[in-house]
């Protein structure tokens, strides 16, 4: 149940970076990367059993490190009748950079990175449709108000608190709009 949930959730992210990247093609996690929860999810033990120096080492790290070790030669070797092999250079190359990704754990904040920015990313298309909307009644606003050259100064400040007012009211109708 715990793998099916964590499917779920890659799917949920690849289809956010698939998004972004605008590659609608790629809608669950095994569109990506060859992935069966069942066979290529595995959870490693920690190597000490309490605190070094006076720890005990776990017996069922070793054997865990032994059994994935095994099993990624074994699928080296599928892998091997589908594509061609890399260079041995390539492969260590391969493994060094997901040894990192790993141990510092960039892999998933660069999901979680994504769905921020996918976030940022309509929260600025909104700011732009708002700035836009108050640029155009603004500019509205001026061709309307052009013909108030010839006024006094008291109507024209009438019309200024007017304006101002109607403004504000704005204001606080689209911050309610947007707060809701």
């Amino acid at each position: 149940m715990d793998r099916k949930c964590f499917l779920e959730q890659l799917d949920e992210m690849t289809q956010a970076a698939a998004k972004m990247e605008k590659k609608h093609a790629k809608q669950t996690f095994t569109d990506v990367m060859d992935y069966d929860p069942e066979k290529n999810t595995w959870y490693i033990p920690g190597l000490w059993h309490g605190t070094p120096p006076m720890a005990q080492v776990n017996a069922g790290y070793s054997e865990t490190v032994n059994e994935f070790k095994s099993s990624m030669i074994k699928a080296l070797k599928e892998l091997k009748e589908i594509r061609p092999p890399h260079t041995i250079p390539e492969f260590l190359e391969w493994t060094s950079s997901l040894w990192k990704a790993v141990k510092y754990e960039n892999f998933i904040f660069s999901f979680q990175n994504s769905l921020v920015a996918d976030a940022y990313t309509r929260l600025c298309s909104e700011y732009n449709r708002w700035n836009w909307a108050f640029r155009k009644d603004s500019t509205q606003n001026r061709v309307s108000n052009f013909s108030l050259k010839d006024q006094s100064a008291s109507s024209l400040d009438d019309l200024l608190d007017s304006l101002k007012m109607k403004a504000y009211d704005e204001l606080d109708k689209q911050q309610k709009e947007i707060t809701e």
